[in-house]
């Protein structure tokens, strides 16, 4: 599930409030809660694993200071077929996201040129992207109702790997928590020390997410509670939620060191490539937020 559909499910009207509630008025919420439903997966249909192959090559590309991946993304992708889009019709929401993280790390690529960033790279207001990335950018967008750029769900909560874990199947956010230390990017575009800080600010901002999943019931008991002005239960899930904030600033605390995430790499190579900051049928997308 996608953050996109997460949100959706919660509308103020008695009948939603209904369907977020069991029959004893606890509240339910997807186990994973903004985190992806399943493992994701980069094992893409047809013609889409040339973007998922494409970024298994972007680190060695990108990541150097007289690199610039436009040539190379522009011959790859340089003609699409729009029939492509067919073989995602019926696939499910796993692979659906799993082509949209590998499409829009390579528009983001394309977008930047390099990391750190080539020099006229801010200036840009827009950009043309070659058909083989802007074509499939705008299909899934519009299949998976989110902007035409990268964002924070598909470029970071969707892009990772556990080993020993298989693609596409659920998984326990409690597991994964675990054994976080061996969770590493599916795509990155980074190499040496700087992938190392990469892996961290994943596992760092993956943590956060399961402590957030695991205050979101607690967060609708507490507005059924306000809604029934039963004081009692709403104490009870306030001290849920005041221990999950606990564990949210404990993994902060843990990652945000300068060894762990330093933050001029975060600043340099890491929080720009999430950026977009191009205009898309007029309206401004920035892209997934560094904060």
């Amino acid at each position: 599930m996608g953050t996109y559909e997460a949100v959706a499910r919660i509308e103020p009207t008695a009948a939603s409030r209904a369907s977020c509630l069991g029959p004893q008025g606890s509240a339910r919420w997807p186990a994973t809660g903004f985190l992806p439903a399943c493992i994701p997966t980069d094992a893409l249909p047809g013609p889409w694993e040339a973007h998922a192959h494409a970024c298994g090559l972007l680190a060695a590309r990108y990541h150097r200071d007289d690199g610039d991946v436009r040539p190379w993304l522009a011959t790859a992708f340089a003609t699409w077929d729009d029939r492509h889009h067919e073989a995602l019709r019926n696939a499910s929401d796993s692979v659906c996201d799993g082509a949209m993280t590998a499409v829009s790390m390579l528009a983001h690529a394309y977008r930047w040129g390099a990391m750190p960033a080539v020099p006229d790279a801010l200036g840009h207001d827009v950009i043309e992207l070659p058909p083989g990335l802007a074509r499939p950018l705008r299909a899934l967008s519009e299949r998976l109702g989110v902007p035409a750029c990268g964002n924070l769900f598909h470029m970071v909560l969707a892009n990772w790997r556990w080993p020993g874990a298989a693609p596409g199947a659920t998984y326990a956010p409690a597991r994964l928590r675990a054994d976080i230390e061996r969770v590493t990017p599916m795509y990155g575009w980074l190499q040496g020390s700087a992938a190392d800080h990469l892996a961290a600010t994943l596992r760092c901002l993956l943590l956060t997410e399961i402590a957030g999943a695991e205050m979101l019931p607690a967060v609708l008991g507490l507005c059924d509670a306000a809604l029934r002005h039963d004081a009692q239960a709403a104490v009870v899930h306030l001290h849920t939620v005041r221990a999950g904030i606990a564990a949210v600033s404990a993994v902060l605390g843990r990652y945000m060191r300068p060894q762990t995430i330093a933050p001029e790499v975060f600043l340099s190579v890491i929080q720009p490539h999430f950026g977009w900051g191009l205009s898309h049928e007029g309206v401004r997308l920035d892209g997934a937020c560094g904060a």
